[in-house]
């Protein structure tokens, strides 16, 4: 068992102040994050109709929880909102060859308003740039598949296509 998380910090001011607390915390532990993770990407399949798919060899299971563990790390959903949490943003993430992000695009939301689709989408694009700021470790020869890629950030379930 894990041990309680630590306690907030008091109340000071911070640079958002119109961000509330949640009223409660978020009923979320990391083993179940992963559970949930593992099985979203277990029900990821080539839905795309043949000529949209790009051409090559797709990324293997391996290469795709490589960049999910890796966004993972660095996306911080203990700073949102109870609103922002129960929303999901789909981005469009366009990747150099170098394996770093070059921008990071909302492609669709759900489950929040305008406020928390946005603080939602932010912590998202913050995660894929701060982890990616050096480049992701992607094979070279697969760039065709992974050059644009869609990400969905739940807090429950995170997937990558």
């Amino acid at each position: 068992a894990r041990p309680a998380p630590p306690a907030p910090p008091a109340a000071t001011a911070s640079a958002a102040p119109d961000v509330p607390a949640p009223s409660e915390p978020a009923p979320s532990t990391d083993a179940a994050l992963d559970a949930a993770i593992n099985d979203a990407l277990a029900s990821v399949t080539s839905e795309a109709p043949a000529a949209a798919r790009p051409a090559g060899p797709p990324l293997t299971r391996g290469e795709r929880d490589g960049l999910r563990v890796a966004v993972q790390r660095c996306w911080n959903v203990g700073s949102l909102s109870t609103d922002a949490l129960a929303t999901t943003v789909v981005v469009l993430v366009k990747m150099a060859p170098d394996g770093r992000p070059e921008s990071v695009d909302l492609v669709s939301s759900s489950g929040g308003n305008q406020t928390a689709t946005r603080r939602a989408f932010e912590a998202a694009r913050r995660a894929v740039i701060r982890c990616g700021l050096r480049g992701y470790p992607l094979p070279a020869e697969k760039y065709a598949q992974w050059r644009e890629i869609e990400m969905t950030f739940d807090p429950s379930n995170m997937r990558i296509k």
